[in-house]
C-alpha cells in the first residue's frame, strides 16, 4: 500500500471511529435528559404549590376571600367544561359529526 493510501484509511478509520462513538455518547446523554424531565417536572410543579401556599399565607382576610372567591369560580368552571365534553361524547355516540 501506497504512504497516501495508508494515511487516507488511517484518517477516515478515525473519523469513523470518533463519529460512532459521538453518537454513541449522545444518545446516552439525551436518554439522561429525557429521564430527568419528569423529576424536573415534579420539582418545578413542588415547588410552584409552595409558591403558592407562601402567598396565600401572606394575604390578608380580604385578599384571602377574594383568591377563595376566584377558585371556587375557577373549579365551577372546570366542572362545567368537563360536563360538557361528557355531553359531546353522549351526543356524538348518537349523532356522529362528519367532516363538512
Amino acid at each position: 500500500m501506497s504512504r497516501a493510501a495508508k494515511l487516507t484509511f488511517g484518517i477516515t478509520s478515525a473519523l469513523t471511529v470518533g463519529t460512532i462513538t459521538y453518537v454513541h455518547f449522545d444518545q446516552k446523554w439525551a436518554q439522561q435528559a429525557l429521564r430527568q424531565g419528569p423529576i424536573n417536572d415534579m420539582e418545578r410543579v413542588k415547588q410552584h404549590r409552595e409558591d403558592k401556599q407562601r402567598r396565600f399565607d401572606a394575604m390578608n382576610d380580604e385578599e384571602k376571600a377574594e383568591f377563595l372567591r376566584k377558585e371556587k369560580v375557577r373549579k365551577e368552571l372546570l366542572a362545567e367544561h368537563d360536563m360538557q365534553l361528557q355531553l359531546k361524547a353522549q351526543y356524538e355516540k348518537v349523532q356522529p359529526i362528519g367532516k363538512s
